[in-house]
């Protein structure tokens, strides 16, 4: 699959910028998207998670030249839910910690 089909399917998907991240989208199912370009190709990119020892998909963002690892249903959370006051945890709705929608 082409980048450039990416980028539809990033939109099909209804994905957007992650707010602190500038050039990575994430999708309301938890798939990652990355614009920056490594080589002259341009467009979207679907990266592929990292598992965490407890089965949690997990990601490396790059900002300001810092890798910052971060979980999937973190990025969703934090795009997708109002903020809730009292309540820092994300939790699973389903107990999967692989499905992150």
């Amino acid at each position: 699959m082409t980048c450039l089909a990416f980028v539809g399917m990033a939109a099909a998907m209804g994905a957007v910028e992650i707010p602190w991240a500038p050039g990575y989208f994430v999708s309301r199912d938890g798939l990652v998207f990355s614009s920056r370009k490594r080589l002259p190709v341009q467009g979207l990119r679907l990266l592929k998670p990292g598992r965490h020892t407890l089965g949690y998909s997990r990601y490396g963002i790059c900002v300001e030249g810092k890798t910052r690892s971060s979980f999937g249903h973190r990025l969703v959370a934090d795009c997708f839910l109002e903020e809730q006051p009292g309540l820092p945890v994300v939790r699973h709705r389903n107990g999967n910690p692989r499905d992150n929608r």
